[in-house]
């Protein structure tokens, strides 16, 4: 029987008779088909035409069993031979997606052959974020078989960024990636061969990889102008790095880190891209060393210095860290929608200090009810209450409320630009008083009331009043009846943009419908998981949400509340751990976590 490796990897890709005769091939056997691919491909070159073409049709014969050797002789010192590989290869038809491909790995791949040089690198990137490695073979396949400059080696680093952590399964990742490569020697196959070594052996691998990179440096050299082949050198170079610091040779990382500096043009987005790598790693002072490099590019955008700052803070110079935040806030003044994006960046960091400065910014820079004032004022006050401080929250909307009452002009704004009712932020400023108001059961039924006025579906507000302690039972009975009515509600919803998202075509129009219909089914969830009704409609629910939108931590969130609410706390702890994991600044869904490990660890002990 033939191995399951050969059924999943699928290194044939075209199923012909001498391909399947070559399978059983001994090695003897295979040396010698070797020698004759060399024999045909010189004859390509042949005095005699009659000579040529029969060589060239052996050879389009042989398809990809000869892959390799026509790959190699496309840049063949003779001329006519170069042509006729050159044309040989551009015929090979490759079956990018096989049948024993999964169903996602045949999706990504259906137009794979259509697709430019930017559609085939996202079809890369998709394989590689498949579940438990899922798209590796097929990445195999495209590192190999892939005739376009660079792509190969684009396949390659995602195989080799793929996390693999358990032993038993960097062993067979090890195996599947020698039987896929073969004996190939194009360099995507060196560097796959050597990140089989690193999987069984790490440090022992180290060696070859220094020779990978010098490789790999050389080609730079010869072709500094490719902006692609610069890429994949940094990615290397980076990915080395990387091992060399899992590998405790913590110098030798730096000295190769700050080699990469000579091959940056110093632009900004190459620098946010160095810097971001840095980052990511904790190389925190290979980064004040970039910064020293390109120091004018740096004092020029707010967006490299907040890194170097970031940096600065995690070294523990602090006055440095902070001048350096106080001279990238006082850059472009007044560029609005650039302190914005930086404000969103840095809150993203868990830099809240840095982040609140630069909101109040873009709100000081004003005119009030503009789409970046109301769009800085939105996500500052919901920052604030994440951490607690609801008084501020309110008081960051309360002026925007003010403005509303005062000129019906800013609510039209807010509902042309923001395509939401602008009641949705007069009942977010209520429920903001309301938590601050919380120790006085009068005034926060009272704000509580004012929102749920303001917006009848606000499922925090609802889920405020639900909670209100000792409420009276007037005021639960109301309560009950505004719950059922907004749970048919958005019940009612998701029909409407599920039909839709069925009927939609246009891939912009389905990604919008998308984030509505991830949305209203999460508002469902969230409001039956913290209040109460069909628990498993809530998981189901928020589990759809979650297809819509992979990995959001606030559905994340929903997940982990609507199966405590079950009394499911394990399945609790595990996706609110996968909230934590996808936002660690959150301070409300730190919260929720540390409660729910008590109330697993409570039930286990209750249990014994």
């Amino acid at each position: 029987m033939r191995s399951l490796f050969v059924l999943a990897i699928g290194i044939w890709l075209v199923v012909q008779p001498t391909l399947a005769r070559a399978e059983n091939n001994t090695t003897g056997e295979e040396e010698k088909l070797a020698a004759r691919i060399s024999q045909l491909i010189e004859q390509l070159g042949s005095t005699q035409f009659e000579q040529r073409e029969r060589a060239q049709a052996e050879l389009q014969n042989l398809g990809l069993i000869a892959f390799d050797a026509l790959h190699a002789a496309q840049d063949h010192d003779d001329i006519e031979i170069a042509l006729r590989v050159r044309a040989i290869v551009q015929k090979l038809q490759v079956d990018w997606s096989r049948e024993d491909d999964s169903v996602e790995v045949k999706r990504i791949l259906k137009t794979y052959a259509e697709k430019d040089d930017t559609g085939r690198r996202s079809a890369m990137e998709l394989l590689a974020q498949l579940k438990s490695g899922a798209g590796i073979p097929a990445l195999c396949r495209l590192a190999r078989f892939e005739t376009r400059k660079g792509l190969p080696e684009v396949a390659a680093l995602k195989v080799m960024n793929i996390e693999v952590q358990v032993p038993e399964e960097r062993a067979r990742i090890s195996g599947l990636l020698r039987k896929a490569i073969g004996s190939s020697h194009r360099v995507a196959a060196n560097w796959l061969r050597a990140y089989a070594d690193t999987l069984e052996d790490p440090k022992g691998s180290l060696a070859t990889w220094d020779q990978l990179v010098q490789e790999e440096l050389q080609r730079l050299g010869e072709h500094p102008d490719e902006a692609r082949q610069k890429q994949i050198a940094l990615e290397l170079l980076y990915w080395n790095s990387q091992l060399l610091l899992d590998n405790g040779e913590d110098e030798r990382a730096r000295a190769l880190l700050t080699r990469s500096f000579d091959f940056i043009d110093g632009t900004r987005e190459e620098l946010i891209q160095a810097a971001d790598w840095l980052i990511g790693q904790e190389s925190w002072h290979v980064v004040t060393l970039l910064s020293s490099r390109f120091a004018g590019e740096f004092d020029k955008h707010g967006e490299l210095l907040y890194r170097l700052a970031e940096s600065q803070r995690k070294l523990n110079k602090t006055d440095e860290a902070n001048q350096t935040a106080a001279k990238a806030l006082a850059l472009a003044p007044e560029n609005r929608q650039q302190h914005n994006t930086t404000a969103m960046y840095l809150q993203k960091r868990g830099l809240l200090d840095w982040a609140k400065k630069e909101y109040l910014l873009v709100m000081e820079i004003g005119p009030i009810g503009s789409f970046v004032d109301v769009y800085a004022r939105l996500l500052l006050s919901e920052m604030l209450h994440d951490h607690g401080d609801d008084t501020e929250a309110a008081d960051v909307l309360a002026p925007l409320v003010a403005a509303m009452d005062k000129d019906p002009k800013v609510e039209e704004s807010i509902r042309k630009d923001f395509q939401r009712p602008p009641e949705e932020f007069r009942s977010r400023y209520q429920y903001f008083l309301a938590l601050a108001d919380k120790d006085d059961p009068k005034k926060l039924m009272e704000r509580l009331r004012e929102g749920i006025a303001a917006d009848p579906f606000d499922v925090d507000v609802l889920i405020g009043m639900y909670r209100v302690p000792k409420s009276p039972a007037a005021w639960r009975e109301e309560t009950v009846k505004k719950i059922d009515a907004a749970v048919v509600h958005f019940r009612q919803e998701v029909a409407k943009y599920d039909a839709l998202l069925n009927r939609a075509r246009e891939p912009q129009t389905r990604e919008g419908i998308s984030r509505i219909l991830a949305t209203q089914n999460n508002q469902l969830a969230w409001l039956i998981g913290n209040t109460e009704g069909d628990f498993d409609e809530a998981i189901r629910c928020s589990h759809r949400s979650l297809e819509l939108r992979p990995g959001s931590a606030a559905y994340l969130d929903t997940l982990g509340c609507c199966y405590f609410a079950k009394k499911d706390y394990a399945n609790a702890v595990k996706y609110q751990q996968q909230a934590v994991k996808a936002d660690p600044h959150s301070g409300l869904i730190k919260k929720q976590l540390a409660k729910f490990e008590q109330a697993l660890a409570d039930s286990k002990k209750a249990s014994e």
